[in-house]
């Protein structure tokens, strides 16, 4: 472990469940494995991140070189001094006001709370949970590839081992969590409690990190039973491939009957006058201030006749003209067309083979 980089964010203007205002990050660089962990106070970051650091070396079996952090006092201080002195660690700090020195750091935060904020707007629920969708954040990151690494995710760059990524699932989804008989008051309890996931621990427990809806406490839980089919948000994805096209369309069309259920009656026909509008506001309200008209309402419109002269239409062609008929202004001619030469031997033959070189000349300029 050549460098690791560390920052801490906050305070946060609403605590979560624990009371926790700030959040701390610590990068292994070589790896881009990321360690998160959520605190009360500036005051606890020292102690923190000496327990990140030996828990680091005894799980990878390397030792520390380098560490890098910005010119904070919960980052410069007696007990960080004197552990990184203890453990011949380099305390590399960036210049006052230049965050781009320690950017490795400064982005992740900046990546792990962009995950936090769609993780709270998709489930529609309160700030509050930030802390939970924060270590979620953080442990689905270490589960993702990076450019950094060639396409290998950080947990198999710090492990060696390939990830088992099916315990992931969408934040704050709700489902059901088992009650253990044990835990249970009596024969005919509830068996199960509704719950919404908040995410996974993976230091302390291999389990789910879960909200007990109906006591509005946290809980953790192995055997969960999630409604997979119910997004925590309005939207939907459709499986083309398990479904039929007819079933799809079904479902489109419900979609768009449900969304169309409330719109106004519309005429069946507009009049040939109708303002041109801009807006689906403009169309409703001046369909709704004028009286439906059918077709048979309707006058018919003139008819209109150009006043410029007409010109027969050359043909290059064995023609043979049958007859003209001029009625109100509009020539009818009936045009027997024999055909058109097919080669240049017979364009040049023709009676037109001026007008047949012109084109050709033309075609190849």
């Amino acid at each position: 472990m050549e460098l690791v980089v560390m920052d801490l964010t906050g305070p946060m203007s609403v605590p979560t469940w624990d009371g926790f205002l700030y959040a701390l990050v610590i990068i292994e660089v070589s790896c881009h494995y990321p360690v998160g962990r959520l605190l009360h106070n500036k005051d606890e970051t020292s102690t923190t991140v000496r327990d990140i650091l030996v828990m680091s070396e005894r799980q990878s079996g390397q030792k520390i070189c380098r560490l890098c952090s910005d010119n904070g006092s919960e980052f410069i201080n007696q007990t960080m001094a004197k552990f990184c002195c203890c453990n011949g660690i380099v305390h590399e700090t960036t210049i006052p006001y230049t965050p781009e020195q320690n950017g490795i750091a400064e982005r992740a935060i900046a990546i792990f709370f962009e995950i936090v904020w769609s993780m709270l707007y998709m489930a529609g629920i309160s700030l509050r949970y930030w802390g939970e969708a924060f270590t979620y954040a953080v442990h689905i990151w270490t589960l993702c590839s990076t450019t950094a690494l060639n396409g290998i995710v950080p947990y198999k760059a710090w492990t060696g081992h390939k990830p088992d990524v099916s315990h992931l699932h969408v934040f704050g989804l709700l489902g059901w969590a088992h009650v253990p008989k044990q835990v249970r008051k009596g024969k005919l309890e509830s068996q199960a409690v509704k719950v919404r996931i908040l995410g996974w621990w993976v230091d302390e427990s291999k389990g789910y990190h879960l909200e007990d809806l109906e006591n509005s406490k946290l809980i953790a839980s192995r055997d969960v039973h999630l409604f997979k089919d119910s997004s925590p948000s309005e939207l939907a994805t459709i499986d083309i491939d398990t479904l039929p096209i007819n079933a799809v369309n079904k479902l489109v069309d419900n979609a768009i009957a449900k969304e169309c259920t409330n719109l106004p009656a519309q005429s069946t026909l507009s009049p040939p006058d109708a303002p041109v509008v801009s807006s689906m506001t403009d169309v409703t309200t001046t369909e709704a201030s004028k009286p439906n008209k059918t077709i048979k309402d309707q006058p018919a419109p003139p008819l209109y006749c150009s006043s410029r002269e007409r010109k027969p239409t050359n043909y290059y062609a064995l023609l043979s003209v049958d007859d003209t008929i001029t009625n109100g202004g509009l020539n009818v001619t009936f045009v027997a067309i024999a055909g058109e030469p097919k080669t240049y031997l017979e364009a040049m033959q023709s009676t037109h083979s001026k007008q047949w070189e012109l084109a050709v000349c033309a075609e190849f300029a």
